[in-house]
């Protein structure tokens, strides 16, 4: 969750999510009962509580980085090999280095 919001009956949502819920529908996801104001609310603590988790979880964001970084290593290996057979194949037929960066990572 990044932007929670809530809504006339006391429910909190991700924004994205319920906005997309509210254009076809006038109802609470979770009680059914009908909303009669459609005004979203940012759930401004709930919000500083993630950040405040997110900005403690450093590890989180240098994995990401790691494996976006492996990611770009075997696309290169993939076209450094793919040159080496002399041919151009589609990235779903180059047989795999190994099965997925994450697990490089453990």
């Amino acid at each position: 969750m990044v932007d929670p919001v809530c809504t006339a009956d006391g429910q909190t949502y991700e924004k994205a999510a319920i906005s997309r819920w509210l254009e076809t529908r006038r109802v609470s996801p979770v009680t059914n009962s009908r909303l009669t104001d459609l005004t979203l609310t940012p759930n401004r603590p709930l919000r500083s509580l993630i950040e405040d988790y997110l900005n403690r979880q450093p590890e989180r964001e240098r994995k990401a980085q790691d494996q976006q970084a492996l990611v770009a290593k075997v696309d290169l290996l993939a076209k450094d090999r793919e040159a080496a057979e002399g041919k151009t194949q589609s990235r779903n037929n180059i047989t795999p280095l190994f099965r997925s960066p994450v697990q490089l990572l453990r």
